[in-house]
């Protein structure tokens, strides 16, 4: 969702919006439910970590077929 636009691919930008949206709701809910800022800080980089994974996971599955 967010990997799109760091890796430069041609994903559509209703998927980058979609991600950012799922970023910011759950952030939103980690500080409702008292989260410390450091950890708020590492979800981020932890989540957008993975959609970059996932993302070039799927592209490598893709690339086989």
């Amino acid at each position: 969702m967010i990997a799109p636009a760091v890796m430069g691919s041609s994903r559509s930008v209703t998927s980058a919006t979609l991600g950012a949206t799922l970023i910011e709701s759950i952030f939103n809910i980690l500080i409702l439910i008292g989260v410390s800022t450091f950890w708020l800080g590492a979800f981020v980089g932890l989540f957008i970590t993975l959609a970059i994974a996932f993302d070039r996971v799927i592209a490598q599955l893709g690339s086989k077929n």
